[in-house]
């Protein structure tokens, strides 16, 4: 029968595989060889759905980039705030 391995908890919960069949890759679907390849195919990232994890890495630099101007906007207030606190010593 198949292998069963076992899965970290921290993977299950943020990585859950999905339950699919796996149908056998042709030949255009096989990740190229070089570095990209050997990467993925390292068993570190075999229970990590890479796709997921892009998708929310471009979630968070989506938010990061909405957050500037209010960061820009607020810098000012905090480094007076701050200088008036080292005033007061």
């Amino acid at each position: 029968m198949g292998e069963h391995k076992k899965v970290h908890p921290f993977d299950q919960m943020f990585f859950p595989r999905r339950n699919q069949v796996q149908l056998p890759e042709s030949t255009d679907e096989k990740i190229e060889d070089g570095i990209a390849g050997s990467l993925f195919n390292h068993p570190f990232f075999q229970n990590i759905d890479i796709e997921a994890l892009l998708e929310n890495a471009d979630k968070l630099f989506e938010a990061i980039d909405e957050l500037k101007p209010l960061f820009r906007k607020m810098a000012p207030i905090v480094e007076k705030l701050l200088s008036n606190i080292g005033k007061g010593d």
